[in-house]
C-alpha cells in the first residue's frame, strides 16, 4: 500500500523527531501568517511549498540574511527576559511541544483505525521516532 508523504516529512529528515519537524512547519506557518518581512514570508511560503528546503534557503542571501535577522532580535529579546520570564517561556515551549506530540499521537490512532487497526494501541514517540 502506497501512502502519500506527510507534510512534515522533509522537516522530520532534518530535525530527526517528528515533534520538533511539526513544531518547525507550525513557526514557518506563523512567519508566513505574520511575519512584516517579505524576505520571511516569501522564505516560508517557499520552504512550505517544498519548493525550497530550509537548508536551501538559509544559502539564498536575502533569506538568509532575514533569517540571521530575525534569529538576533530573537536572542535580543531572551536577553531582556528576567528569570521568571525565561521560565515562563520555556515552560510555555515545553505545552507547545506536549499539544504537538498529542496531535501526532491523535494522527496515529486516526491512522490506524481507518487503516483496520483496533485503534487500541497509540503510536509512542520514544525521542527518536515513533513505534507502535
Amino acid at each position: 500500500m502506497s501512502t502519500s508523504p506527510q507534510p512534515d516529512e522533509q522537516f522530520t529528515e532534518m530535525t530527526g523527531d517528528p515533534v520538533r519537524a511539526r513544531q518547525l512547519r507550525k513557526s514557518l506557518q506563523t512567519i508566513l501568517d505574520r511575519s512584516n518581512d517579505p524576505a520571511l514570508r516569501e522564505m516560508a511560503r517557499e520552504v512550505l511549498s517544498g519548493r525550497l528546503s530550509l537548508r536551501d534557503a538559509a544559502n539564498v542571501p536575502a533569506y538568509g540574511e532575514a533569517m540571521r535577522s530575525g534569529m538576533q532580535q530573537g536572542l535580543r529579546a531572551y536577553e531582556a527576559m528576567s528569570e521568571s520570564e525565561r521560565r515562563e517561556a520555556e515552560e510555555e515551549g515545553r505545552r507547545q511541544l506536549d499539544a504537538v506530540r498529542g496531535e501526532l499521537d491523535e494522527e496515529a490512532r486516526e491512522r490506524s483505525r481507518s487503516e483496520g487497526g483496533s485503534g487500541n494501541r497509540p503510536g509512542k514517540h520514544n525521542g527518536r521516532g515513533w513505534s507502535l
